[in-house]
Parts: structure tokens; sequence; C-alpha cells
């Protein structure tokens, strides 16, 4: 299985709409820096007790580039590339086009927080993929109406 280098956005989300359970099933690696970030949110309570209960998973070797850096991404999408760029095997969990795209443009592999509940409703985890959007959707997760409708016709 591969490891998932996870930026904070997904993990706030899938806290906020009550999903976090689903990361538990997942190789997952938090950087410094998305730790960091998470841990000043003043509105992340759950997030917190999750990478709080999941330390052993932090991750802090890495180097940013200057080329990265020049990308002025935030803090944590930053660590999440500056990371993966050292672990070939590894998938890139970010919701940021802007940092989609510099991940990309490193030929990392990428995907998001609906990425990550499509795989959960594939190895099982969760029975409901319409339900989980919905969930994301009201917990304040940014998603176009077109990738919704994608979504839901092609998994219900």
């Amino acid at each position: 299985m591969f490891k998932y280098i996870i930026n904070s956005s997904p993990i706030i989300s899938l806290s906020k709409a009550g999903l976090i359970f689903i990361l538990d099933n997942f190789d997952i690696i938090i950087p410094t820096g998305v730790f960091d970030e998470i841990q000043s949110d003043k509105h992340a309570d759950e997030a917190k007790r999750f990478i709080q209960n999941n330390e052993n998973k932090v991750y802090d070797k890495y180097i940013i580039s200057q080329e990265l850096f020049s990308w002025n991404l935030g803090k944590g999408e930053t660590s999440v590339i500056a990371i993966a760029m050292t672990m070939p095997e590894s998938i890139v969990v970010l919701d940021d086009g802007k940092a989609r795209k510099c991940a990309k443009l490193y030929d990392l592999k990428t995907t998001g927080t609906i990425g990550l509940v499509l795989l959960a409703k594939e190895y099982g985890f969760i029975r409901n993929v319409s339900d989980a959007i919905l969930s994301l959707k009201n917990a304040g997760l940014y998603l176009s109406d077109e990738l919704i409708q994608s979504v839901l016709n092609s998994n219900g």
C-alpha cells in the first residue's frame, strides 16, 4: 500500500465532517509543517486530537528547495511536496489547486479529500459516497457542483 503524505486541509475537512476515521485505514505521513498548521488553527479541535493521537506519523526530515519555496505555497503544502519528492512511491493528498499543479510538475502522484473518500468506498471503509460528500460540503469544504455531479454519477 502507498504512503499518503497528507496536508492539513484534508485532515481538517474530514474531522469536521465526522469522517476522520477514514484516515485510520491508510498509511499516512503528517509533515511537521502540517502538524504546526493544525496546532495553530483555533477551529480544528478534532483535527488536533487526530494528529496528537498520531504523533508517531509526524515526519520532520525534509529539505525545501529554493525552486519549491518560490511557489509560495502554505507551510503544510510545501512540506507535503518536499517529503514526496524523496518518496517516489508516495501519494500527496492536497486540495489546493496551485499546490496540486506544483506537485504534478514534479511528477508526484496526487489525490485530495474526495479521492480519499472514493478509496474509502472502494475498500469498504464507508458505504455511501454521496453521504460523505454532503458531510464534507456541510463542513465547509468547497466542492464545485460539477465535481459533485461527476463523482456521484460515477460512484453514487
